[in-house]
């Protein structure tokens, strides 16, 4: 199996970024929040370059959507099931914001956005001391990490708990690889 496909995998990768509490949960608040206002701003650019106005039609975030569904599904159904759920409700709540027509309503949801990302790449820097992961897959973080929040709570509440150890265990080992690499290259550059 490609490790694309490898739920381990993946939220291994995601995890290593996030092993700080304070960390987590800015991210279960920030993540959804900047997933819809995403939403919101691209239902708007879809519609200023003339993709059909409709809850059902065409647009830049149904594609985007309908990309993502299937793949979260491929990796694991029940939470994939929810995954996709989220995403339409996120979907259709947008769409209801953007045709509501509220007063500077791009301006809000970038704000949203905007603030969101402050603090998550706030957090990374003062409770992990490291980078977001976005800086070394952008795609993948930004397709990882809606679902890597889902599975965070979903794991709280007891779902899983033969992968939520397999997905510590090996987070834990890609974290320790990063201490590991930060502590060389930092040793390398006091030798120069």
């Amino acid at each position: 199996m490609s490790a694309k496909f490898d739920l381990v995998q993946q939220l291994a990768f995601y995890g290593s970024y996030h092993s700080n509490l304070v960390n987590i949960l800015t991210h279960v608040v920030c993540v959804p929040a900047i997933e819809f206002s995403s939403f919101g701003l691209g239902l708007i650019l879809s519609d200023k370059i003339g993709f059909k106005k409709d809850v059902v039609g065409l647009n830049l975030i149904s594609a985007y959507a309908a990309g993502i569904v299937p793949y979260y599904l491929i990796l694991e159904p029940v939470s994939g099931f929810l995954r996709g759920l989220i995403v339409v409700a996120q979907y259709i709540m947008a769409r209801k914001l953007v045709d509501s027509n509220t007063e500077n309503v791009a301006k809000k949801l970038a704000t949203v956005k905007a603030v969101g990302w402050v603090l998550q790449i706030l957090a990374h820097q003062v409770f992990e001391g490291r980078a977001p992961a976005l800086l070394d897959n952008l795609l993948q973080a930004i397709v990882l990490a809606p679902y890597f929040v889902l599975l965070e709570v979903l794991f709280y509440f007891g779902y899983r708990p033969d992968l939520q150890a397999k997905f510590k265990e090996l987070t834990n080992k890609k974290r320790l690889q990063w201490k590991q690499e930060k502590e060389r290259k930092e040793a390398a550059e006091l030798r120069k």
